[in-house]
């Protein structure tokens, strides 16, 4: 996502109308959102690889598992 749709998240969303977070385990625990109340956690997580062909470590998303999802939940 271009960097200037992400800074939309920051703006208050119009009366009578909720904003919703769709977000990874680095959303939830890099940010600080002032006016959310309630985070859906989409159930991946970004997680470091290294790509050998190109020498580098990246980060890739990837889909968390069962007793992670369990782990994280402040239910």
């Amino acid at each position: 996502m271009p960097t200037v749709n992400q800074r939309e998240i920051f703006d208050r969303p119009p009366a009578n109308m909720r904003k919703i977070v769709l977000a990874t385990n680095i959303a939830e625990s890099s940010i600080t959102i002032d006016d959310v109340v309630y985070v859906i956690d989409c159930g991946k997580a970004k997680e470091t690889s290294y790509d050998a062909l190109n020498k580098l470590a990246c980060l890739l998303p990837s889909w968390i598992s069962k007793a992670s999802a369990h782990q994280v939940c402040y239910c």
